[in-house]
């Protein structure tokens, strides 16, 4: 990769290099697409420009398409590009006029700043030189220099070589089309040649058969009055056959209707079969899965109440009503306690079914990046607390439809837990980011904590009321809340965790 201040220090043989170039056989070969190759090559490592391509203008589509692109640090060609009027119509304009676009920073330039987003973005590009070229007097393309990374200054002498290239162009253009022409001309010729070869002998072969019908036409004449009397018993039986076809022909298109109405029946049949077939599957799917997830919120359910409600039950047998003392006051605080306990199972319980119905919410457009922030914001303490230092790139994928409450509590769950689950030897390094994976948003957050022992806690890990450090204090609810979140958005989480090193989680969510 050469710099801009290389580049306005080198001096380039450009006459050299179009002489050059109209010396290459390729340059008149018949073959349009082995010509582009060579010349975009020849003039991207000559004069050191990291795109060369070559456009055609299409008249009637109101577009210019790339016949052959050449990147210089690939040393690959591509093709098939298009750039619209109807989105550029600056840039047509100053095609249409002859103006050669020169853009040392196509940040600052009126003619180009239209494919500031959808084009130079793309492929990097900083500057650019466009030439149009012609052909009979029209618009027939563009020759396109182009410079990733950083700045260019043209100069003269570049712009100048530019110019007189597409002329030189515009005429080789030219005149691979005339020879196109030439060929197709001689082809036709040829095909006519033999058609007239063919044409003299098929004329030759119907002259020898018109004479030997002379022939054969004295024997048909006598033959002809015996078959006119034939003709005549034969015209009264097919004048009742004709009758009888038209009654066969009239069953026949009424049998045929049916058959097509059957036909038409069966595949509406089929495919209500079909449907409704899919759609018993997709409940089936689901009352297995719904029958799954009561089964196991009344085993937690009963599981979790049963020990506080047994302790407050414990606790009113040993108050004794007769005595207030001490001994009744603590149990009275024993009983107090129990029934906070209680009243905390039941807000989880009650938190994880809040989600499954929030399912049902609209959802909005909303940007990863800013809700990150957020998050960011609402944690500001806990972070300044632990040094935490966090990394985050959601350039990639920013703006999606989702939950906006349900994609914070994800966040704020998965960032609090790195940092509440930190290694106490070294600080928390978090590091965030986005990208596309088919038709989804996947999120990934990375952290240098405690990490999990999967091969002992794989199937606990998204559990309810599932711990793995008892040295920190928490509920064991996070994880479970996390992932009731993202199915409840048709997403999924996995899990990459090593113990003492560290945890990836990866969050996919419909786009």
């Amino acid at each position: 990769m050469h710099n801009s201040n290389q580049n306005a220090l080198k001096v380039y043989p450009d006459a050299d290099i179009l002489i050059q170039i109209k010396k290459l056989p390729e340059l008149y070969a018949s073959d349009m697409n082995t010509m582009l190759r060579v010349v975009t090559k020849t003039l991207a490592e000559n004069l050191h420009v990291s795109r060369v391509s070559i456009w055609q203008f299409n008249k009637n589509e109101k577009n210019i398409s790339c016949l052959d692109c050449y990147e210089l640090e690939t040393k690959e060609h591509s093709k098939g590009e298009i750039i619209d009027e109807k989105s550029h119509p600056k840039y047509f304009s100053a095609l249409y006029k002859e103006n050669i676009i020169q853009a040392e920073d196509v940040q600052n330039h009126d003619f180009v700043e239209e494919l500031l987003q959808d084009y130079f973005k793309k492929h990097n590009i900083i500057a650019l030189l466009d030439v149009p070229f012609f052909l009979e007097g029209n618009l027939g393309g563009v020759i396109c220099f182009e410079q990733k990374h950083q700045t260019r200054i043209w100069r003269n002498d570049e712009i100048i070589f530019t110019h007189c290239l597409g002329s030189v162009l515009s005429l080789t253009y030219e005149k691979m089309k005339w020879k196109e022409y030439d060929t197709r001309l001689k082809n036709f010729n040829h095909q006519l040649h033999n058609f007239n070869r063919d044409l003299l002998e098929k004329k030759k072969t119907i002259e020898n058969q018109q004479k030997e019908i002379m022939v054969q036409q004295g024997e048909i004449i006598s033959q002809n009055e015996e078959l006119r009397q034939q003709q005549e018993e034969l015209e009264a039986q097919t004048n009742q056959l004709y009758h009888q076809n038209q009654e066969l022909e009239r069953l026949y298109q009424l049998l045929h209707l049916k058959n097509h109405q059957l036909e038409d029946l069966n595949i509406y049949l089929e495919n209500q079969v079909k449907q409704r077939t899919q759609e018993l599957i997709q409940s089936n799917v689901e009352l297995i899965e719904q029958n799954h997830q009561l089964e196991q919120f009344a085993f937690i359910t009963a599981h979790n109440l049963r020990a506080p409600v047994a302790r407050i039950v414990g606790l009113v047998t040993l108050l004794d009503k007769s005595k207030i003392g001490e001994e009744n006051d603590k149990v009275i605080n024993y009983m107090i306690s129990a029934t906070y306990e209680l009243d905390r199972v039941i807000k989880d319980l009650n938190q994880i079914l809040d989600v499954r119905k929030g399912v049902r919410e609209q959802k909005e457009r909303v940007s990863l990046k800013e809700t990150f922030e957020r998050v960011l914001y609402g944690l500001r303490d806990n972070i300044k607390e632990s040094y935490a230092e966090i990394k985050y790139d959601f350039f990639e994928v920013d703006i999606f439809q989702c939950l906006p409450v349900y994609l914070e509590s994800i966040l704020y769950n998965l960032i609090s837990n790195a940092i509440k689950y930190h290694h106490k030897e070294r600080n928390p390094l978090i590091e965030c980011k986005s990208k596309r994976v088919d038709n989804s948003i996947c999120i990934i957050i990375k952290d240098n904590g405690l990490g999990i022992n999967l091969a002992k806690h794989q199937r606990k890990v998204f559990g309810l009321y599932q711990r793995f450090h008892d040295h920190v204090e928490g509920k064991g609810l996070g994880l479970h809340l996390i992932k009731s979140q993202v199915e409840a958005l048709q997403g999924r989480i996995e899990l990459d965790s090593q113990e003492n090193i560290g945890s990836t989680f990866r969050v996919f969510l419909p786009l």
